[in-house]
């Protein structure tokens, strides 16, 4: 690990934890308190607040790990049912972006479709590509749309979206460890460039394979190839 690296990830663990364990305190005490206990709504926005920076925190420790090490995580593998798990995941995600003009579509066949992962991985994987599609997007409304398709001998999930796109330049480099998008206002964007990097090795962990189209200013189409033979 080069020394640069290094202080990236002793600056970044400080900065992250030092805040949420705060934020974690605070919404502690907040939901101890009579008066969000006797306030339904409040004591709601008291557990998601909670709920969140358990998220975030795990989010945080995993991808400074990443960057730490080259090594790949070890998955914990079990059998899903995709279908489902795709509805659940993009319910889970109202509260978070209904105020960003977002609009997400869902298609998914009828049939049941069984497959073995790491729930947590996949989970990060989805939202991932879906956070990418919101934040590198100009338009009024952001339309994504997810879809899940039976191609024979594997199953194909494409994240497709109506953002800046990806010029073919940087197609070729935009899996690779801390490497960004930039265009115009769109580099303002908060990130580090691992997101992507992180996407594409777990889905090489799982023994699947992640390619994208894109256009600029056309919009990108993540597709997730997955094998049955766990179906």
């Amino acid at each position: 690990l080069s020394e640069l690296q290094k202080d990236f990830v002793d600056n970044m663990t400080h900065e992250f934890k030092t805040p949420l364990t705060s934020i974690k305190l605070a919404a502690s005490v907040l939901s101890e308190s009579q008066p969000i206990k006797n306030d339904t709504r409040l004591e709601k926005y008291s557990n998601i607040i909670a709920q969140q920076s358990d998220k975030l925190t795990t989010h945080i420790e995993k991808l400074l790990d990443l960057i730490r090490s080259d090594k790949i995580f070890n998955l914990k593998m079990e059998k899903i049912e995709l279908g489902n798990f795709i509805r659940n995941f993009v319910k889970s995600l109202d509260h978070e972006f209904k105020d960003k003009n977002t609009e997400i579509k869902v298609e998914i066949p009828d049939q049941t479709i069984f497959v073995k992962t790491d729930k947590y991985h996949l989970n990060n994987i989805l939202y991932n590509l879906i956070d990418n599609a919101i934040k590198y997007n100009e338009s009024e409304v952001k339309k994504i749309e997810i879809a899940l398709k039976d191609m024979g001998p594997y199953f194909n999930l494409s994240i497709k979206d109506n953002g800046i796109g990806i010029n073919e330049a940087n197609i070729k480099d935009i899996f690779k460890k801390f490497h960004r998008v930039h265009k115009d206002n769109i580099h303002d964007v908060k990130g580090f460039g691992l997101g992507l990097y992180y996407v594409k090795n777990i889905v090489k962990l799982h023994g699947w394979k992640i390619d994208v189209h894109s256009k600029p200013d056309k919009g990108s189409i993540f597709t997730i190839h997955i094998n049955k033979e766990y179906e």
